[in-house]
């Protein structure tokens, strides 16, 4: 599908696609009924049937009996030619109810140290660095899918204070509130929170990408 050149072109391997279990959003999909109407009543399709992941990158989270449904827009030069008969106004989609970081069905009781970061592919190279580092066993990533978090998603962060958090933030000034918002909800219920920002202006996938990686993380 697309989606595999897209990913390979971002820097993702195939196992860190496999372990996220990202998909390739078809735009008419052949599925039951059911799952027409429940998508229907979750604003996901539109009149002409055409489904609004289309010609994108799917993540689920979780990946088994999902929550929220994250879509990130391959651009149309690099689809096949009327794959996708709407325009997307942003590059990305959410569907669902973000009241948690997404990714944090990762956490389990051996994690220590949490890096939370902004957008899904912040994530997805992130998680494969800890991969590569071999630190799967103590740390995890997540994400908040944008630069406002919820009020319930701020709480969980000020519930969860047993974590230590490492909060890797985007360079513009949305990004320096986002670590503000986050880290304050952090330290509000205890937690140890420490923000990093990548060098050179860059994002955090692209530094990791390029080679950064700060060795306190």
């Amino acid at each position: 599908s697309p989606a595999w050149a897209y990913l390979k072109q971002r820097g993702v391997l195939p196992y860190t696609a496999l372990v996220y279990g990202l998909g390739y959003g078809i735009p008419v999909p052949k599925v039951h009924r059911e799952i027409i109407e429940a998508a229907r009543t979750s604003m996901m399709i539109r009149r002409d049937g055409t489904w609004l992941w289309g010609g994108g990158v799917v993540y689920a989270d979780p990946p088994t009996h999902p929550t929220v449904v994250n879509v990130r827009y391959i651009p149309d030069e690099q689809l096949p030619k009327g794959t996708r008969t709407f325009k997307p106004e942003k590059n990305h989609k959410t569907w669902g109810n973000r009241i948690q970081p997404l990714g944090c069905w990762r956490i389990t009781p051996s994690k220590r140290t949490i890096v939370v970061l902004e957008g899904l592919f912040d994530i997805l190279i992130t998680a494969q660095k800890l991969h590569e580092l071999k630190r799967d066993a103590d740390t995890v990533a997540v994400y908040t899918n944008g630069a406002s978090p919820s009020a319930k998603m701020l709480h969980w962060f000020t519930d969860h204070n047993q974590y230590e958090y490492v909060l890797l933030r985007d360079p513009d000034e949305a990004g320096r509130e986002w670590a503000r918002t986050v880290s304050a909800a952090i330290r509000h219920g205890g937690a140890k929170a420490r923000t990093l920002r990548p060098p050179d202006n860059l994002d955090p996938d692209e530094a990791i990408l390029r080679g950064w990686w700060n060795s306190g993380i």
